[in-house]
């Protein structure tokens, strides 16, 4: 896994977790890759963790992924966003929203995988 800042940050933190073979999108995942997407959300937890402890206590964080047609770039990331608090609030509850059609969190991808 690799991990970069976001070209255009929309938090104070605003990272991105990549794999480092090519997966297009959440639709390439399959069962076996359950396994990636905890260690994404792990190295996640160690970002927030490292960068924004009290974000991290908090669970003042956002981990989620952008569903096609909906992504900006054809390769498996993982958003990485805290404090999610501190957002502005169209992109807390708009463009980073889980559970919309265009935003999914990874907890929400393991169980359907």
């Amino acid at each position: 896994l690799l991990a970069f800042h976001d070209r255009s940050p929309k938090a104070k933190l605003h990272a991105l977790v990549i794999p480092k073979r090519f997966i297009e999108s959440i639709y390439s995942l399959t069962s076996n890759d359950v396994e990636l997407v905890q260690d994404m959300r792990e190295m996640g937890l160690q970002l927030v963790q490292q960068q924004y402890p009290q974000a991290y206590d908090k669970n003042d964080y956002i981990f989620c992924f952008h569903i096609p047609p909906f992504n900006s770039v054809d390769h498996l990331h993982m958003h990485v966003l805290a404090p999610a608090s501190e957002m502005s609030f169209a992109y807390r509850y708009i463009k980073y929203n889980c559970g919309t059609r265009w935003c999914i969190d990874d907890v929400t991808v393991v169980e359907r995988l």
